[in-house]
């Protein structure tokens, strides 16, 4: 898309192992599912300094109740989530792209309280169910990320934030988290137990951080 780095696109739904590499663009074509809800589990593995974007606010990324990503950036080389606008040096701006929604198995006060626990987070279209009784649930990593121009709204009043964490449990890790100019909240979490440390929220529409 900028004429000199080979562009991968990604769409559908991710059920296997799959790596983002750093030396390609990736582009998000759609909602693109990491695993089935807690069926077809996959690992989305991505490498320090990649730059994966979306096009439109039809464009995101979810990871399901049962699957992890795995994105550790450095501090001299974060991973980036961003909008095609910000690849191409043209005019940024919030709701250029979708955003990021990690669904996990942890405990939310609206759960049942006899049966299993299978709530819709907001945002999503469709597929994107979270929630049960594991608080130490385990969504991956993400570590020096950084997602920028997001949040798009998907109907009125129901926009995507930057990060949602739904029923993301104590054992995934978030360090070094800077969500920028999304159109919603910052972050939001929706039950869980996930513990976040060095969060930098920055220019954000909505709150910075809802819970």
């Amino acid at each position: 898309v900028d004429g000199s780095t080979e562009t991968c696109q990604i769409s559908g739904r991710i059920t296997a192992n799959l790596t983002l590499t750093n030396d390609k663009l990736w582009a998000l074509d759609g909602p693109v599912f990491v695993g089935g809800d807690n069926t077809d589990s996959a690992i989305l593995t991505i490498d320090a300094g990649a730059k994966i974007y979306g096009s439109s606010g039809g464009d995101y990324l979810v990871v399901s109740r049962g699957s992890k990503i795995e994105a550790v950036g450095t501090a001299d080389a974060p991973i980036t989530f961003t909008s095609k606008q910000d690849i191409l040096g043209e005019t940024q701006g919030s709701g250029q792209w979708g955003g990021m929604v990690l669904l996990g198995n942890g405990i939310s006060n609206k759960c049942p309280s006899e049966g299993d626990c299978a709530l819709q987070v907001e945002g999503v279209t469709s597929g994107g169910v979270f929630g049960g009784n594991d608080n130490a649930d385990n969504s991956g990593t993400l570590k020096y990320v950084v997602v920028k121009n997001a949040g798009y709204e998907v109907a009125p009043d129901n926009e995507l934030n930057g990060v949602t964490f739904a029923g993301v449990g104590s054992g995934t890790t978030v360090d070094y988290l800077q969500v920028h100019a999304n159109a919603d909240d910052g972050v939001e979490f929706f039950g869980g137990a996930v513990n976040v440390k060095h969060l930098v929220l920055t220019g954000n529409k909505d709150d910075s951080v809802d819970w």
